[in-house]
């Protein structure tokens, strides 16, 4: 089985189109968290894209509930610990990932950027996760 980056039709990495240097960088002095990015993005994207990337499906009770999980987690970064071995990679459904993250679905993908979906599959076949494409989609599996 093929990755999906190397998959026949897909780009590469150095076959995906420039993205300009301005969508490449970000303030940094302006952008310390997640809650700043989403700020940028609001003020950047046009208001439909944006309510369509920061919202979620019908009534909006599963994007709610994963807030809301994900705000009793609290992270204890423990930085400059040696770690002889640290290895991410598990197995999903018979696959091997190299991390234990799967590329979810987004329809649409082309309004965040010009390759959209074919950029994600390669992304992630490039980086040994799994991608899953949207029924919402421009192109084919």
């Amino acid at each position: 089985m093929e990755e999906c980056g190397s998959a026949p039709g897909l780009p590469g990495p150095s076959k995906q189109p420039a993205m300009p240097k301005r969508l490449r960088t970000v303030a940094s002095p302006r952008v310390i968290n997640i809650a700043d990015l989403r700020r940028l993005a609001r003020r950047r994207l046009p208001q439909v894209v944006f309510d369509y990337v920061d919202g979620g499906s019908e009534g909006e009770v599963t994007l709610r509930e994963n807030c809301r999980v994900f705000d009793d987690i609290i992270f204890r970064p423990r930085q400059a610990v040696a770690i002889s071995n640290c290895e991410l990679s598990t197995r999903v459904l018979g696959l091997n990932l190299s991390f234990p993250a799967i590329l979810a679905p987004l329809g649409y993908s082309g309004l965040m950027h010009p390759a959209g979906e074919l950029a994600a599959a390669a992304a992630a076949g490039s980086t040994g996760i799994t991608y899953t494409l949207s029924t919402i989609s421009g192109h084919k599996l």
